[in-house]
Formats: structure tokens, C-alpha cells, sequence
């Protein structure tokens, strides 16, 4: 059965583009996108992973929280699912101050990529490159995926 794409961006958008951002599934619980996934072009991979990572150092992109966890046999984000491994009802109602963890929004997601477009796109864009990429890493629940 093939999995439905959710498109951040319109493909219009992208058409011209070397990567196409999307996900498989919303949070049952705080309609987040969960499991975010980069598609990028065979050709241009190399070049799209120097980029994003030169760009992570300077506007990094947290999506630890938009991974998919599951409750009770619904698919939630890891966000959900650790607000409510902690929140106990004795300590709402004493009035205990409890963590909310909340996952990144599509709202969110989209500006971050926008702007990475838009650094993509600069002309000056080889001056800001991080000459070794070793030491950074892609963040969790965020999946680069090559296409031909």
C-alpha cells in the first residue's frame, strides 16, 4: 500500500529545487508532523548535506520531538508521549509545575526550511561552509532520503 506524502511545500515550489521536504503522518494528539523526511536528488546529495549542515551550526533544527512513538495504539510524537509519561494527576492538582514538551509545528518546520532555501540560493553561499562536517551530525526524526 503506498504511504500518502504530505508536502511542507507546495510541489510547485520545488519543482526546480534539488530536495522535496515532507511527512507520512500527523501527531494523534497535537497534529504535528511526525517522522520528517528530506528527499533529495542522487546528483546533488553531496553538495545538500554540506549546505544543511554549514547551516544546522548557524540555525540549528531540533526535531528530536517529531519522532513517532506509539500509546495505546495511536501514532503520537515523542513530545506527546514524554508530557504524558511525566504529567501525573496528583501533581496537577496540588499544583506542581509540570514540563509540557512540545514538538516542532508545520509552521515552524516550513520557516526553518524557507530560510534554508533562501541560504541555498545566496551567492555567497561557499564563503559560509563548514570546511569539516564530521563533527556534526542531522538530528533525530529528521530522515535524508536519496532519489535518482
Amino acid at each position: 500500500m503506498p504511504r500518502t506524502i504530505r508536502h511542507i511545500f507546495p510541489p510547485s515550489l520545488w519543482s526546480n529545487s534539488s530536495f522535496v521536504v515532507d511527512y507520512g503522518m500527523k501527531c494523534g494528539i497535537c497534529k504535528n508532523p511526525i517522522e520528517i523526511e528530506v528527499y533529495v536528488n542522487e546528483k546533488n546529495y553531496e553538495k545538500f548535506t554540506y549546505y544543511m549542515v554549514s547551516y544546522m551550526t548557524a540555525k540549528p533544527l531540533d526535531t528530536f520531538l517529531n519522532k513517532i512513538a506509539y500509546k495505546c495504539r495511536r501514532r503520537i510524537c515523542y513530545g506527546c508521549y514524554i508530557t504524558s509519561v511525566t504529567l501525573k494527576p496528583f501533581d496537577r492538582e496540588v499544583g506542581k509545575r509540570t514540563i509540557i514538551y512540545q514538538s516542532l509545528t508545520e509552521k515552524v518546520i516550513r520557516e526553518w526550511f524557507q530560510d534554508f532555501f533562501n541560504f541555498c540560493e545566496r551567492k555567497d553561499v561557499d564563503e559560509y561552509i563548514c570546511p569539516d562536517i564530521t563533527s556534526c551530525e542531522i538530528p533525530e526524526g529528521l530522515n535524508i532520503l536519496i532519489y535518482k
